[in-house]
């Protein structure tokens, strides 16, 4: 089973969440669960990562404020070579990715 980055998150959040919960249900001399997960060094950045991205906002206004100004001045001019370099920066996140 291939598990992508947003459902690894949700796995550690889950297992993370069933840990607190077990601990809350603990009572008197009841054995502690046996239950284990070992998320490699990896899963455990990369649940880090994701974290701190949920807190990010979705748009930048500040940035989508400038770009409205100048679309709608005729001052905003296209970098070729700044587009060549994002296309080409996301084709090798890409291959990075699927690992191709």
């Amino acid at each position: 089973m291939k598990v992508g980055i947003s459902e690894g998150a949700k796995v550690i959040e889950l297992y993370q969440g069933s840990l607190a919960r077990g601990a809350g249900q603990q009572g008197g001399n009841a054995p502690a669960p046996s239950d284990q997960a070992d998320i490699s060094q990896k899963g455990k950045d990369l649940a880090r990562i994701m974290f701190s991205l949920k807190a990010l906002p979705d748009v930048r206004g500040d940035v989508v404020s400038t770009l409205k100004q100048q679309v709608s001045s005729g001052t905003y001019k296209v970098d070729p070579s700044r587009v060549v370099d994002g296309m080409l920066r996301e084709r090798q996140l890409y291959k990075e990715a699927v690992g191709k």
